[in-house]
C-alpha cells in the first residue's frame, strides 16, 4: 500500500509538472506572440512596401523604355506619397513618382502614346475631374525639395534602400512622404512646373491614374501613378 501511494504521488506529480509546463509553453508562446507583433506588423510592412515601391519602378521603367533605350535611362530617384482623400470619401490616395535622366541628344516635343491626353496642368481637373490629388502628384517638387525641414522618422521598418521618411499623418500641408534612392539627387529632380512642356496622361482602371511629366531642358522624365487605397495593393 505504500508503494502504491508512493507511486501515485510521483505519477501525480509528474502530471501536474507536466501541465504546468505546458501551460508555461503556452504563456512563452502568447507573450513571445504579443512582444513580436510589432516586429512582424513592420516587417510585413516594409516587405509590402518595398514590393509595391519595385512594381511601380519596374512599370514606370518600362513606359519610359518603349521609346528610349534602356541602356540610356538613368533612374534617379522615386517616392510616394499618400494623403487622405476629401469627405465624404475619406480614402487613402498613394502617388508615385520616378525621376529619369534622359540623354540630352533626345527629343521628347513630339512625344506621344497611346490612350494619353497631351494637357496642361492647369487643364487636369477638366480632363481628369476625378484625380483626387492629380496637381501635387504631378508637381510635388517643393515638398521633396524641403525634405530636410521635415521630422524624419528613424523608425524600425525602414532600413535599406529608404533613406528618408516622413510618416507621421497626412495632410497636404504636412506630408507623408516615403523616399527610396540617393536623396543627393533631390536637387536634379525638385523641378517647378515652370520647367514642364508637356504633361501625357491617361486613366487606366477604377481611380488609377497616370502621367508623364517632360522636363526637356533638363533632360529629365517623371513618371507617376496615381491610385487610392482599394486599387493601389499597397498596405
Amino acid at each position: 500500500m505504500k508503494q502504491f501511494l508512493i507511486r501515485f504521488f510521483y505519477i501525480l506529480t509528474e502530471l501536474i509538472f507536466d501541465i504546468f509546463k505546458y501551460f508555461l509553453g503556452v504563456f512563452i508562446l502568447i507573450a513571445t506572440l504579443i512582444i513580436g507583433l510589432p516586429w512582424i506588423f513592420d516587417f510585413y510592412r516594409y516587405c509590402s512596401v518595398v514590393s509595391q515601391f519595385n512594381d511601380f519602378h519596374n512599370e514606370h521603367y518600362q513606359v519610359v523604355s518603349s521609346f528610349i533605350k534602356s541602356n540610356e535611362i538613368l533612374p534617379l530617384l522615386n517616392y510616394r506619397f499618400k494623403e487622405i482623400g476629401v469627405y465624404p470619401d475619406r480614402k487613402l490616395y498613394y502617388c508615385y513618382v520616378d525621376y529619369f535622366q534622359i540623354p540630352k541628344e533626345t527629343s521628347l516635343e513630339n512625344l506621344s502614346l497611346n490612350n494619353a491626353v497631351d494637357i496642361k496642368l492647369d487643364d487636369i481637373d477638366t480632363k481628369f475631374p476625378n484625380w483626387e490629388w492629380s496637381h501635387s502628384c504631378i508637381d510635388y517638387h517643393k515638398y521633396v525639395a524641403g525634405h530636410g525641414n521635415y521630422k524624419i522618422d528613424n523608425s524600425i521598418w525602414l532600413p535599406y534602400p529608404f533613406s528618408y521618411a516622413k510618416i507621421e499623418h497626412t495632410s497636404y500641408e504636412d506630408p507623408n512622404l516615403l523616399i527610396k534612392g540617393n536623396t543627393e539627387n533631390v536637387n536634379k529632380v525638385t523641378l517647378s512646373t515652370e520647367n514642364i512642356s508637356k504633361i501625357l496622361a491617361y486613366s487606366f482602371g477604377n481611380n488609377f491614374y497616370r502621367a508623364l511629366v517632360l522636363y526637356p531642358k533638363q533632360h529629365i522624365i517623371k513618371v507617376v501613378t496615381s491610385c487610392d487605397s482599394n486599387n493601389c495593393r499597397d498596405y
